[in-house]
């Protein structure tokens, strides 16, 4: 990490094999359970937040989701929960500043999933998505192996050259800036699972749905979708 640079134009942080593939799996238990479609077609989802400040409330007393008193399921949420922050205090390090969590969702891309290029932050033109952006960070936990469990879904950073066949466990963040703008490619076969994680300058956050749009992961009642 010592070459890499946190300025506008600078890598991905990519940590191969920071989360065990078992922790991995343990991760993925519960959502796989619960998983439902999003907005997103071919996309299934659970977990997020409607406001950024809820989910700035994120602790281990606060977890991902209510505990269910299945000793598997618990598990698995305890141990995201604990994914989460410990990926929030790498970027921390990392970057040199404080961090707000303004949003979590696990998502499970199936066959034919792809996600065109974009930013996360703002327009690929630089404008925010909202007056006042909170979201400033990215960050990804890859939860099953490319190759293995799927084919297809490489991420791809045009800019910075960079293109990633996730493997289970890796980590990957970065500025969610127009100048990482970022696409998936299309699942061939298989479920390509990954939380997606946003984050915010520390208190940046609100009261405001700023996630409830296709944009946020969010998993709404599949009744109410299209």
């Amino acid at each position: 990490m010592e070459n890499l640079s946190p300025s506008p134009e600078g890598q991905p942080v990519i940590l191969e094999g920071y989360f065990t593939s078992v922790d991995a799996a343990t991760m993925a238990y519960y959502p796989r359970k619960i998983q439902k479609p999003s907005q997103v077609k071919q996309i299934d989802g659970c977990y997020g937040y409607e406001t950024s400040a809820e989910a700035d409330q994120l602790s281990a007393e606060n977890p991902l989701a209510d505990l269910t008193g299945n000793p598997e399921e618990d598990a698995s949420i305890l141990k995201a929960t604990q994914g989460v922050l410990d990926v929030k205090g790498e970027m921390e390090k990392f970057f040199g500043i404080e961090l707000s969590l303004a949003n979590c969702n696990y998502a499970a891309m199936l066959e034919g999933a792809s996600n065109p290029l974009h930013a996360d932050s703002s327009q690929l033109d630089g404008t925010p998505y909202h007056d006042d952006e909170e979201i400033e960070y990215s960050g990804l936990i890859y939860l099953n192996d490319s190759g293995v469990d799927y084919e297809g879904g490489d991420i791809v950073f045009p800019l910075q050259d960079v293109r990633i066949s996730p493997k289970s466990g890796t980590v990957v963040f970065f500025k969610g800036d127009q100048y990482h703008p970022h696409g998936v490619e299309p699942v061939i076969s298989g479920e390509r699972r990954t939380m997606v994680l946003f984050f915010a300058r520390k208190g940046n956050v609100s009261n405001k749905a700023l996630f409830s749009d296709e944009h946020s992961g969010v998993v709404q009642d599949p009744k109410e979708l299209e």
